[in-house]
C-alpha cells in the first residue's frame, strides 16, 4: 500500500482479510454458515435439555 492510499481508506483492515460481497461462492458460505449455527443451537437445546431433565444447575 503506498502512502496516498491509506487515505482513501475508511478503515485501516487490508484487503486480504475481508471477503468480497459479490462472489457466488459468499453466498455458498453463507447458507453453510447459517446451516451450522443453525445445527449448533440445535444440539445447544438438546444438551440442556438433557442436563434440566437430570437436574444440573450450572449457576
Amino acid at each position: 500500500m503506498s502512502a496516498g492510499e491509506g487515505k482513501e481508506l475508511l478503515t485501516s483492515i487490508q484487503e486480504g482479510y475481508t471477503m468480497p460481497a459479490n462472489s457466488c461462492e459468499d453466498e455458498v458460505e453463507k447458507l453453510m454458515t447459517n446451516e451450522f449455527i443453525k445445527t449448533l443451537a440445535e444440539v445447544s437445546i438438546a444438551v440442556a435439555s438433557r442436563d434440566a431433565g437430570k437436574g444440573h444447575d450450572d449457576r
